[in-house]
Parts: structure tokens; C-alpha cells; sequence
């Protein structure tokens, strides 16, 4: 009997490490499994982060192309004095999915007053009202974006500028938002 009990318990401790060894590779095995995975959804293509930085056009042919220090206004069919161009003055975070840019103007639209229905006749050409606009930006994807520009809401001091463009105030200074896709 004493030798019966050897030879059962024997097996059993090796059978508890045998089995406790197969539980640690089996872990470690589906830890390296877990990490691949994880890494494969993982892309270093700066084009492929959401990231704001580049050129966007509307089905309209207007858009932007922002860089890390200047933004371009293109509005494309409506004509080059439309057009804008700005160094950026705050410090927006470009791969957040909206946000707002307020750029300090290098060169700047016309404005037209307009004349009374059916013709809305364009008079009396000026410039903006200050030198600092604001670009708001919403639903950020890879692909696409909607983005809007203060409606003559421009502001003559960068403070003013930052006090007035905010994410808060976008519903004062925003009428509608163009859809934009990244070129």
C-alpha cells in the first residue's frame, strides 16, 4: 500500500507542473496573440490619423489646406477675392475631431454689401472688419470634415479673437458648415 501511494502521488505532482507549465506558456502564447492584434489595427501613415493638416475641398470646389502655421482659404468658383490666406495665431490640436483655428490675416477676402431681391446686386466692396478670423471644424474623420469660417465676425486684436472664438461661441460667429473631403 505504501508503495501504491508513491507511485499515485508522484504522477500527480508531476501532472500539477506539467499543467501548471502549460498554463504559463498558454498565457504567455495568448498574451504575444493579444499584442499582435492590438498592434496590427495600428497604422503609421500620417495621412491615415484624422489629423486636420492638409487640403480639403467641398463638391463646390472651395476648401482649405492648413499647414501647421498657415491656412488657405480657396473659394473656387466664386473668385480669388474671396480668398484668404492666414498665419495661425492659437494652438488648436489638429487630430482632436473639432476644434477651432484663429488665424491672423496675410491676405484677405472682399466683402460685398448686396442690393435688395431679385437681383442682390454686389456694391460697395470692403475688406474685413479686423485682421483675425475663425475656422471652426467638427466631425473629424481621415476622409472628412465640415468646416466653417466666422460669417464677417472678424475680431482687431488676437485676445478679442481668442475670447470671442470659441468652441461655446461657434453658434455666433457659424451659420452653416461646408463638408469637406481630404484631397
Amino acid at each position: 500500500m505504501f508503495t501504491h501511494n508513491v507511485s499515485v502521488g508522484k504522477p500527480r505532482v508531476l501532472g500539477r507542473v506539467v499543467s501548471q507549465r502549460m498554463r504559463s506558456i498558454l498565457v504567455f502564447v495568448l498574451g504575444l496573440v493579444m499584442g499582435a492584434l492590438s498592434l496590427a489595427g495600428c497604422k503609421n501613415d500620417p495621412d491615415d490619423t484624422g489629423n486636420l493638416i492638409g487640403t480639403w475641398t467641398s463638391t463646390y470646389g472651395d476648401g482649405y489646406t492648413i499647414t501647421g502655421t498657415t491656412v488657405t482659404y480657396n473659394a473656387g468658383a466664386m473668385g480669388a477675392e474671396f480668398s484668404y490666406v492666414g498665419t495661425i495665431r492659437n494652438t488648436p490640436n489638429f487630430a482632436n475631431p473639432y476644434g477651432v483655428i484663429i488665424i491672423e490675416y496675410t491676405t484677405t477676402p472682399t466683402y460685398y454689401d448686396y442690393g435688395p431681391a431679385p437681383g442682390y446686386a454686389q456694391t460697395n466692396p470692403h475688406g474685413p472688419a479686423g485682421n483675425f478670423q475663425g475656422i471652426y471644424w467638427e466631425d473629424l474623420t481621415t476622409t472628412s470634415v465640415k468646416m466653417a469660417h466666422t460669417n464677417a465676425g472678424e475680431k482687431t486684436t488676437l485676445s478679442s479673437a481668442i475670447t470671442a472664438f470659441t468652441l461655446e461661441n461657434g453658434p455666433t460667429y457659424v451659420y452653416s458648415y461646408a463638408s469637406l473631403s481630404k484631397n
